[in-house]
């Protein structure tokens, strides 16, 4: 395994892209607050419009921007925290696909070479070992089984 392969960022972008959305959360839920308030302005628009505010028109004021900006910022933190969780779930993929990545490069080295290790005669035009018995195709020192087609056996 090369030594440097383990300081390589493989998943920076995907790392990089839940750490924006993660940051994006706060601004989702201040858009939603920003629109709550726009929306209230535009629904008592009519009551704002004197200035002069009785008993009723306080009511209806409140109830309106109860509803609105409660709404709102309900509905923004729900999406911020969708954000953060898509945030940590890209998190936890790039930290699985990196892992993954890291024991096939453990593993490798431990793989590949091992045919060539166990059987003398692996490789070479007919891949039985020289210890393969003719009638059984079966190596004595390895106990590997060839294929009497390619060495021209059978």
């Amino acid at each position: 395994m090369n030594p440097g392969t383990l300081e390589t960022p493989r998943y920076a972008s995907l790392r990089k892209g839940g750490k924006v959305l993660g940051r994006l959360a706060l601004w989702v839920q201040l858009g939603f607050l920003i629109m709550g308030m726009g929306l209230f302005l535009d629904q008592a628009r009519d009551l704002l419009s004197d200035a002069q505010f009785t008993w009723g028109e306080r009511r209806v004021m409140g109830v309106i921007a109860l509803v609105t900006l409660g709404g709102c910022g309900l509905a923004g933190w729900i999406l911020g925290q969708l954000f953060r969780i898509f945030a940590q779930l890209l998190d936890v993929l790039a930290d699985g696909a990196e892992a993954a990545w890291r024991a096939g490069d453990l593993i490798e080295p431990h793989l590949v070479p091992t045919p060539g290790a166990h059987c003398p005669g692996f490789g070479r035009k007919g891949w039985l070992c020289r210890t393969a018995s003719r009638d059984f195709d079966v190596c004595r020192e390895c106990q590997c089984q060839g294929d009497p087609d390619r060495d021209g056996r059978g």
